[in-house]
């Protein structure tokens, strides 16, 4: 649902918003230091993070790169704080994979 959050307590999550766009996405805790999670957009629809970092607890997240779009998987890395994005590019572009909302 609309600002549900991402359980941290399996090393993989699969999401499906069950056809409709889903807003305000976050973590569901800050998870451990070195923790990783690989988060799977599943669905046919985008999902969109809530875009402030505390809230979030996703590490640099803004507007210009907050959504899941369909089929989108990503892996995530905790700092014990907030998760980090790891995917691919270079370092101009280290959020490969995500989209503006």
């Amino acid at each position: 649902a609309d600002d549900g959050s991402i359980p941290i307590d399996a090393t993989c999550v699969n999401i499906d918003a069950n056809g409709g766009v889903r807003t305000g996405i976050r973590f569901g805790g800050a998870g451990t230091a070195g923790q990783m999670l690989v988060v799977q957009n599943t669905g046919g629809e985008k999902l969109t993070f809530n875009n402030t970092e505390g809230t979030a607890l996703f590490k640099g997240i803004s507007a210009d790169h907050d959504v899941m779009p369909a089929g989108f998987v990503g892996l995530f890395f905790s700092d014990g704080a907030l998760w980090n994005l790891i995917a691919g590019g270079v370092s101009s572009d280290p959020d490969v994979g995500l989209l503006a909302s």
